[in-house]
């Protein structure tokens, strides 16, 4: 994808340039004898919910864990919506789909503020954070009727717009949108 001067901005290319960035970066502090600078939070490498996989690290802590399973669910979603966009109208503009659009705002609107609210939450492993996971529910899959869909798509929207309510730490705008595309997926009367 070109960005507006013509240069890459996928996913990619930006996590390349960060890359970068952090690699020329000064890594003493601003005086000698200075804390060192470490860009990252201490989250868990490879954080799940799960348990038994010794190539992950399991998050214990109660809130920290109800946190993941929102943005698992969020992260579900953006690709339910995807999904469902290139199953009803694969050729279609996607600046001019409902459910593109929708996808975006779960990954900017619910997955980013969980994800930031993630890293700065306890693990259960002292010193270490948690972090989300990217674990999928179940697999997201287009529905042949689209009406079908879009009441499905609005009853877990509306499912996770309340989840979000029900914890105080998490912001109030991440419910507030997952209730906008509930209302948005609704059928007209419902």
């Amino acid at each position: 994808m070109l960005g507006p001067r013509g240069g890459e901005t996928s996913h990619y290319h930006a996590f390349l340039r960060i890359s970068e960035l952090l690699r020329s970066a000064p890594t003493d502090g601003p005086h000698p004898g200075a804390e060192r600078w470490n860009p990252a939070y201490p989250v868990l490498r490879n954080p799940t919910l799960g348990a038994g996989d010794p190539a992950m690290e399991t998050v214990t802590d109660a809130a920290a864990r109800a946190v993941m399973k929102l943005f698992n669910r969020a992260y579900f979603m953006a690709l339910q919506l995807m999904a469902q966009h290139f199953g009803e109208c694969p050729d279609a503009a996607l600046r001019r789909s409902d459910l593109m659009n929708a996808a975006i705002d779960m990954m900017t609107g619910l997955m980013r503020p969980l994800a930031e609210l993630l890293v700065t939450m306890p693990s259960g492993r002292r010193g270490m954070t948690a972090g989300p996971s990217f674990e999928l529910p179940e697999e997201p899959m287009a529905v042949s009727r689209p009406d079908v869909a879009r009441r499905g798509i609005a009853r877990r929207l509306d499912d996770l717009a309340a989840e979000c309510g029900k914890h105080p730490v998490v912001p109030a705008r991440v419910g507030e949108m997952s209730a906008f595309w509930a209302d948005h997926f609704r059928p007209p009367g419902r």
